[in-house]
């Protein structure tokens, strides 16, 4: 998991530059997200995304 985290890191501004081009329908995409726990942390999906302030 963590080249996956390490590829996502490095390709997160192609990822936005793909939503915010308007090309895509953007309803469809989602992004897995990393919540610190008291035992680690948790992975969950994402989805109906929005930017704000930004």
């Amino acid at each position: 998991m963590n080249e996956a985290i390490l590829q996502a890191k490095n390709t997160i501004t192609q990822f936005d530059k793909v939503f915010t081009s308007n090309k895509f329908d953007t309803s469809t995409f989602a992004l897995k997200v990393q919540f610190p726990t008291s035992i680690g942390a948790e992975h969950i999906w994402a989805t109906s995304i929005i930017i704000k302030d930004g």
